[in-house]
């Protein structure tokens, strides 16, 4: 027996080392198989005992259990579904069980509890959000214990890294930021751990996000310098592995530069800022339109780059041959965004949020910049929006006010003419609106 279960855990583990989506219900039932089998060989002592297994039967199952887990967190990635995280955390639980019985290796112990810190991080109620953070303490504390005050293997020394990290991430869900125990502390922790690692990619991976976390960390503490070298070593970091892997790494790496371009347009580095923008354009693009992490990462970009253009606009006096330039960029980011957003038809409001910070900007940009051209963008975007139909209402009033205020005495013709078009365009938009907020009559 113990053979057949070890056989169907090699599967699960080949199933989930594939990467392959497809592999994931496999991986899942080679781990069900196992523990079907494990089940019948459970003995009962007597009478109000407890039920025990044969050791060497117990050390596998505990690692399916665990591994059981991980599939199951998997599969919550492909489908987003609820139903499989919370199963996923009666697994890790089961391993937490069966590991503290057979008083397992730290390396396994610290992997259960932070998968179990990470699955209720996906659940996001204010409860689980508590225990998670609980899990990765807990994690921190198995591995830095004095029984292990030895050189941390690889393994357990970027598990130790994550765990740092996913506690920054969740103190900085609350603000908590700075101070002893704030996400900066934290996240300063896991690069000091990471970087001991050396070559190996994972470690290396977590290490790029875990600068790239402290550069934004720090950026939210008004720490601006210190968020660009946070942000450049994130940048340096994941490039050294690109010869790996660029395809897979293409997203993060768009990623950083995004919170990079960000980061130098704080400080005023607009021209260095601008650029890493449109490389992070240009890095995810390929995947923007099945990648939902592309897609974020490519419609944050268009956005930022279209309001440091926008703000560059109001506040610069640039010659003719650049103005035009910026108004055509800027113009572009926002149209090809909500042109990206669009293509994801229904699952298009898995970005609602970005999507709207994008029409907010356009309704600006047009109506500052480009009047002519306001009505038009607010129509072909509105579709049925309440939240869009409040931005498009708001700019269509700042519209009517700046016209009917302005003095027409000796404007030419040509000019009223535009501007009575405008107030046409926004009859139109008011209109639309007012069809989306009006019950229809009844038959």
């Amino acid at each position: 027996m113990l053979d057949a279960v070890r056989a169907h855990a090699a599967a699960a583990e080949d199933a989930w080392r594939s990467g392959d989506p497809a592999q994931l219900g496999d991986g899942l039932r080679a781990c069900d198989a196992a523990l079907t089998l494990v089940q019948t060989a459970v003995v009962a002592p007597g009478p109000d005992q407890p039920v025990v297994l044969p050791v060497a039967l117990a050390e596998v199952a505990q690692h399916v259990w665990l591994q059981r887990g991980h599939m199951l967190d998997a599969l919550a990635s492909v489908n987003g579904e609820t139903k499989w995280v919370v199963e996923a955390l009666r697994s890790y639980d089961q391993a937490l069980g069966m590991g503290q019985q057979l008083k397992a290796a730290a390396g396994f112990m610290a992997v259960a509890w932070i998968s179990r810190g990470k699955g209720l991080q996906r659940l996001a109620s204010p409860e689980a959000l508590t225990e998670a953070l609980r899990c990765y303490d807990e994690t921190i504390a198995i591995i830095t214990a004095p029984s292990e005050a030895q050189p941390l293997s690889i393994e357990l020394a970027n598990t130790l890294g994550a765990a740092w990290m996913g506690r920054a991430g969740l103190l900085q869900r609350r603000g908590e930021l700075s101070g002893p125990q704030g996400a900066e502390q934290a996240l300063e922790q896991a690069v000091a751990c990471l970087q001991t690692v050396g070559d190996f990619p994972m470690a290396r991976r977590n290490l790029a996000s875990a600068w790239t976390n402290l550069g934004l960390v720090r950026q939210g503490m008004g720490q601006l310098p210190a968020a660009v070298e946070a942000q450049a070593q994130a940048l340096t970091t994941i490039e050294a592995l690109l010869d790996l892997d660029p395809e897979a790494l293409r997203v993060e790496r768009a990623t950083i530069l995004l919170n990079l371009g960000q980061a130098q347009c704080a400080v005023h580095d607009t021209v260095s800022g601008l650029d890493n923008l449109r490389l992070a354009i240009s890095s995810a693009g390929s995947r923007a339109a099945n990648d939902p992490s592309a897609a974020d990462t490519v419609l944050r970009a268009r956005h930022a780059l279209g309001v440091t253009l926008g703000a560059q606009l109001a506040a610069a006096a640039p010659d003719e041959l650049t103005r035009s330039a910026w108004l055509t960029e800027a113009g572009d980011a926002v149209e090809e965004g909500l042109a990206l957003l669009s293509a994801w038809g229904e699952r298009a409001v898995w970005f609602a949020a970005i999507g709207n910070r994008l029409y907010d900007f356009g309704a600006w940009f047009y109506r500052t910049q480009q009047p002519q051209f306001l009505g038009e963008f607010l129509l072909e975007h509105l579709g049925a929006d309440r939240d869009r139909a409040k931005i498009a209402a708001s700019a269509v009033q700042a519209t009517r006010e700046a016209i009917t205020q302005r003095s027409f005495s000796g404007v030419a013709h040509d000019a009223m003419e535009r501007a009575l078009d405008v107030l046409q365009a926004m009859t139109e938009v008011e209109t639309r609106i007012k069809s989306m907020t009006v019950p229809a009559a009844a038959p």
